[in-house]
C-alpha cells in the first residue's frame, strides 16, 4: 500500500539466479486505490545487501500511460527489465519497487497492513549471482 493511493498487488520476477550480464524481467502489477491526481514514476532498483545501488529500471508512464489515467477498476502491468552489469560480483541481492514523483524528487511511501508507515520501498525478492 503506497500512501492509500496505489497498491502493488503481484509481481513475477524470470528467475531467481542469474550471472553477470544477462537480463532479468520484473513485471509489476499495480491497483490505483482511487483517482490519481500525479503522475508517479515506477522505479525497479537492485541492491547490495547495504543497500547500494547496482542497477535500475525506471518508468516515467508505468504500465505505458499515465497514473493519473490508470483505471480504478482494473489492475495495470508494468514491465521491466534489470540489466545487470558484466563485472557484478557473485552473492544475493535485493529487487525492490516503489513510487516517485521525478520532477519534484519525493517518493510515496508505504504502509503495512495495519497503517504504519515502513518506509518508501518495497522488496520484491533476492536474487543470486552466480
Amino acid at each position: 500500500n503506497f500512501d492509500d493511493q496505489i497498491s502493488l498487488i503481484g509481481h513475477d520476477i524470470s528467475t531467481k539466479t542469474a550471472r553477470p550480464g544477462d537480463v532479468v524481467d520484473v513485471n509489476l502489477y499495480w491497483q490505483a486505490e482511487r483517482p490519481l491526481t500525479i503522475n508517479y514514476q515506477v522505479f525497479v532498483h537492485l541492491l547490495r545487501a547495504d543497500g547500494t545501488l547496482v542497477t535500475q529500471s525506471d518508468k516515467i508512464n508505468p504500465g505505458e500511460f499515465p497514473t493519473k489515467q490508470w483505471p480504478l477498476d482494473k489492475y495495470v502491468l508494468d514491465r521491466h527489465q534489470l540489466h545487470l552489469p558484466a563485472n557484478l560480483p557473485p552473492g544475493e541481492y535485493s529487487i525492490a519497487t516503489g513510487l516517485w514523483v521525478q520532477t519534484e524528487g519525493w517518493r510515496l511511501p508505504l504502509f503495512n497492513e495495519t497503517g504504519q508507515q515502513i518506509g518508501d520501498n518495497f522488496v520484491l525478492s533476492s536474487l543470486i549471482i552466480e
